[in-house]
């Protein structure tokens, strides 16, 4: 499972090191789709911790689902839920996630200058 992302022109790497440095509000398109219904993924990062060369990485997402309703609707909401994890404790959520952080973090750096959110 690999976050679909290309490296903003400008954005430094380290030469032929494939990692891409993205901005800190950047949301990734998933090429897996949601282990419930089959809808497409989006996560983007809100917490990261710096590894030994001063770059930061994610270690937590916020991941949606496209399917997702509306909060206002309280009984399609429920729906939702009920049917995206409740019956297995969100477990599928959770590997969904371990996943893409696992591969964010051998190939994705985060800028954080415009950021007050470091972690």
């Amino acid at each position: 499972m690999e976050p679909t992302t290309t490296q903003p022109q400008g954005s430094p790497a380290s030469a032929c090191s494939g990692v891409a440095v993205v901005d800190s509000d950047k949301v990734f398109g998933i090429k897996s789709p949601c282990p419930y219904c089959g809808g497409k993924i989006t996560a983007s990062a809100n917490a990261w911790e710096e590894d030994d060369e001063g770059r930061f990485y994610a270690t937590d997402l916020d991941i949606s689902c496209c399917n997702e309703p509306d909060l206002d609707d309280e009984e399609a909401w429920n729906s939702w839920d009920i049917e995206h994890g409740r019956g297995d404790y969100n477990e599928a959520w959770h590997q969904l996630h371990e996943r893409i952080v696992r591969s964010m973090k051998a190939k994705v750096r985060f800028n954080l200058q415009n950021s007050d959110s470091t972690t």
